[in-house]
């Protein structure tokens, strides 16, 4: 869990999320979810987190809308 509204903790979660881009293929990673934007590994840019159960992007919801984590998905 990252804090969103400290610049150190999201800051080590950005970095956290690059490391995990760059060994996407090793780990096998389908899809990462990180402070409301969505990365694939079948179409690698960062797209708006939609969610309608979560109502996101919301950033008010830091769960829900992966705003205080690293959501990955693997093959």
């Amino acid at each position: 869990m990252f804090n969103p509204h400290s610049h150190p903790s999201a800051a080590e979660g950005s970095q956290s999320r690059a490391w995990l881009i760059t060994h996407q293929a090793n780990l096998g990673i389908h899809y990462l979810i990180w402070q409301g934007r969505c990365w694939s590994a079948d179409n690698p840019t960062w797209v708006s987190y939609r969610s309608s159960a979560y109502d996101c992007p919301n950033p008010n919801n830091l769960t829900g809308c992966h705003y205080d984590h690293i959501h990955v998905s693997m093959y």
